[in-house]
């Protein structure tokens, strides 16, 4: 690699001094060597927050790495895109009725998922929008099972959705914490990837989230 740049050099700096051998002898090359510096690329971010559960306001700790261009603002995170887009996401935590806080995590995953509505049930909720499940499945989120749930909202069959809601239920103990992703998208040039990137986008957040274990009683299988 040295011996090539040497090379590289010197036939740049010789090439006018024999372009100019019959005219001076004084006539030489100046070279401006302009250092280049790469560029890094932005990093995601851990974010260290706290939920707060009930009315006597009870602390849970948590982290979420949020990817390059988001920011956490205390209870949620939104993403700086071009308008007419926005991106946010929120974190919500609640205490579970007692005849569910027994339950294992991963049974009430799984019994959480059959429950959920269909298409039509949700588009008859949903003020005249029809709305499209896109994905509806467990996912991990560190060595629990999470219901992760995914619908896109447009006016009618002929146009691109212009809302999508990504939501990740898990439970952990006595509580159940609540990831909810929103993607608004009205320009006329919307496509099926932006929302695809989106989604996936959602989910590699949701499946960041870790929890302090001792603010979460009771056993989390």
């Amino acid at each position: 690699m040295h011996r090539l740049l040497v090379v590289m050099v010197i036939t740049v700096a010789t090439a006018p001094l024999c372009a100019g051998c019959g005219r001076s002898a004084k006539s030489r090359a100046d070279i401006a060597v302009t250092p280049v510096s790469a560029t890094k690329p932005a990093a995601p971010s851990l974010v260290h927050g706290r939920a707060f559960i009930g009315a006597d306001g009870q602390e849970v700790p948590f982290t979420l790495v949020l990817p390059p261009a988001w920011t956490w603002s205390g209870v949620q995170a939104d993403k700086t895109v071009t308008v007419p887009v926005t991106s946010s996401l929120l974190l919500t935590a609640r205490e579970l009725p007692d005849d569910e806080k027994a339950e294992p995590s991963n049974a009430a995953a799984r019994r959480r998922l059959l429950e959920l509505p269909d298409e039509k049930m949700m588009s008859d909720l949903a003020n005249g929008e029809k709305v499209t499940i896109r994905d509806r499945r467990l996912i991990q989120v560190g060595n629990t099972d999470a219901v992760w749930d995914v619908v896109a909202f447009q006016a009618d069959e002929k146009t691109q959705p212009t809302r999508l809601e990504a939501h990740c239920h898990l439970k952990l103990g006595d509580k159940v914490f609540t990831i909810e992703g929103c993607y608004l998208d009205e320009r006329s040039a919307r496509t099926v990837d932006d929302f695809d990137a989106s989604q996936a986008e959602f989910q590699t957040i949701a499946q960041s989230l870790r929890v302090d274990r001792s603010a979460s009683s009771g056993k989390s299988n």
